[in-house]
């Protein structure tokens, strides 16, 4: 309990004995920040642990080189060995013992090797149905939205004597079936037969297509989303997996939605912007052909540099629970990297705060 006997007029009676601080900004104020200091010493404890793992793994590829290396020394020496083993009949079975020990545990190698491409095909298998996955809760939730938008226009035709409203209604259901089928078009080579398939095609046309789609579902959320080729005009021919650039941009695309929408809301808050603002941010998608990459830009809150590696690691996210998996970004880089590309994040502005991510696209010319 605290007093005002010290005649502190700064003190303020604590009358709750079981509530712990009085309920008032500055209570909220200190919650918020000891868990801000909770949150940042947790960071700090799984880096460490991430460390110590990494540390400490010992990849296939890394055994199997290392066994390879051994395997060559070993059969330099053999020669020796034989030679000097050679002298006694004893000597002679041992070496022949050693010789069939040695075959042994290259086929060992080999079946290692297998299993070791077998586990990392699996990897990729998983991978994409992690972000199938993603993106399936998403569009899950768009079809029940289209789906209930339809009903609403079909009943409001039903209702209506007057033609030209019947008319107007079916008009606006064709718009919306027409940018459902958009939608599922650009799902289509996720399929599993034509997941990993290299075909060919036009990038900035492709690219426009998924973005234009994001951004028809998401038009209600008033953020601008926008896509732009450099060279302007430009146009690239590739041959590559169209449904890694679906993956890999409906992740950075919804990430960058997210954040964008959280910053108007605690902006309108704090009242420092308005609710009905419109737009209430950027989403900038350029396909930079002469670099092979394509940047994704927001005006979001930005990611702080510290954290540059640390939110592609699984699991991972400063999201409220519930919101946020933390798989986004780490499914999105994994998917890049076994296509032959690379996923980072693009330089931090003058606050420290990193607002663009990178995508090399890798060889895509066969």
């Amino acid at each position: 309990r605290i007093s005002q006997r010290g005649g502190n007029p700064y003190l303020v009676d604590q009358t709750n004995r079981e509530g712990g601080l009085k309920e008032n900004p500055e209570k909220q104020a200190f919650v918020r920040v000891l868990a801000a200091i909770v949150e940042l010493y947790r960071q700090y404890l799984n880096e460490i642990d991430r460390d110590i793992d990494r540390a400490k793994r010992v990849t296939a590829a890394e055994a199997l080189a290392r066994f390879q290396t051994e395997d060559e020394r070993l059969a330099s020496l053999m020669p020796s060995i034989e030679e000097a083993l050679n002298q006694s009949d004893s000597g002679k079975a041992l070496t022949r013992r050693l010789r069939d020990t040695v075959v042994e545990l290259r086929a060992a190698a080999e079946m290692v090797q297998r299993a070791a491409g077998a586990q990392e095909r699996e990897r990729s298998r998983v991978l994409h149905l992690a972000s199938i996955g993603l993106m399936i809760e998403s569009l899950a939730h768009e079809l029940y939205r289209a789906t209930a938008a339809g009903l609403e226009t079909i009943a409001q035709a039903r209702r209506s004597r007057n033609a030209d409203t019947t008319v107007t209604s079916l008009r606006v259901l064709d718009s919306q079936l027409r940018t459902l089928q958009k939608r599922l078009k650009v799902l289509d080579p996720l399929s599993t037969n034509a997941r990993q398939t290299k075909e060919e095609f036009e990038l900035v046309a492709w690219i426009e297509d998924i973005v234009q789609g994001f951004a028809s579902r998401n038009e209600g959320r008033r953020i601008e989303i926008s896509t732009d080729a450099r060279p302007q005009g430009a146009r690239l021919n590739v041959k590559a997996v169209k449904g890694m650039f679906v993956q890999i941009l409906e992740n950075l695309l919804t990430n960058s939605l997210f954040w964008v929408g959280a910053q108007h809301r605690e902006r309108v808050r704090l009242n420092v912007a308005h609710k009905d603002d419109d737009p209430i941010g950027h989403i900038e998608v350029v396909v930079d052909l002469s670099g092979r990459r394509i940047v994704v830009t927001d005006d979001g809150p930005g990611i702080p540099e510290e954290r540059r590696e640390t939110v592609f690691e699984p699991f991972f996210s400063t999201k409220p629970q519930k919101q946020g998996k933390g798989l986004g970004l780490y499914i999105a880089r994994e998917i890049a990297e076994y296509h032959g590309g690379t996923l980072t994040l693009g330089p931090a502005d003058a606050h420290g705060n990193i607002h663009s991510v990178i995508f090399e696209i890798g060889n895509v010319n066969g």
